[in-house]
């Protein structure tokens, strides 16, 4: 990423052939960028262990963290949703859910 956004300034401050060359190798960072980002996002979905909360989430009481009994689990990051694959695109927040 620091390619692409370094050869895009580039390719706007200098003159031609430098620019052409600028612009191509953040074409091809970008590229890169994008596989590795989506790559990444599987190797997180699939095997990076995740925490789930196993005790009752009591939302009204007191905010302390050593009344609850947290478990890793391999994929639990992408257990959150099953039916609906398009929320993976947006971020959830999990403080109203039930453990």
């Amino acid at each position: 990423m620091l390619i692409m956004h370094g050869s895009v300034y580039a390719a706007l401050k200098v003159g031609e052939p430098m620019s052409v060359r600028a612009a191509a190798v953040g074409r091809a960072a970008g590229v890169v960028y994008a596989i590795c980002f989506i790559a990444a996002g599987m190797w997180v979905a699939s095997a990076l262990a995740g925490h789930r909360i196993m005790s009752e989430v009591n939302s009204l009481g007191p905010s302390n963290p050593l009344t609850k009994h947290v478990g890793g689990h391999s994929g639990s990051v992408a257990r959150e949703f099953p039916g609906a694959r398009s929320l993976w695109l947006a971020p959830r927040s999990r403080c109203s859910r039930q453990g």
